[in-house]
């Protein structure tokens, strides 16, 4: 016998009734614990699909993020390059001016 339905007493030596009883307190205590596991079971799948979803909008974000970024990188490579050229044509008109004022 499991732990559960090990009774004391031998079963014979209890009336009908009260073995009829003591089988319903282990029914109603099992069903108890039944219930107990599928409440924690089903909290549990509520808090897995809550995760699954968070991470679901964590990776849409960062890929959202990432895509901004390239194009944040490639606008900072293009103004790098706009800002060599600004340079380079500075250099050549104070050049320019120099060979000017030398001559003047």
């Amino acid at each position: 016998m499991s732990a559960l339905t090990a009774p004391t007493e031998r079963a014979g030596d209890h009336p009908p009734e009260e073995q009829l009883g003591a089988a319903l307190d282990r029914l109603r205590r099992a069903v108890d614990g039944l219930e107990a596991a599928m409440s924690r079971e089903e909290r549990q799948a509520k808090s897995v699909a809550a995760l699954e979803q968070e991470l679901e909008v964590l990776l849409q974000d960062r890929s959202k993020l990432a895509h901004e970024l390239d194009q944040v990188k490639a606008r900072a490579s293009r103004l790098d390059a706009a800002g060599a050229e600004v340079s380079g044509r500075i250099d050549a008109v104070m050049s320019n001016l120099q060979s000017l004022l030398v001559r003047a």
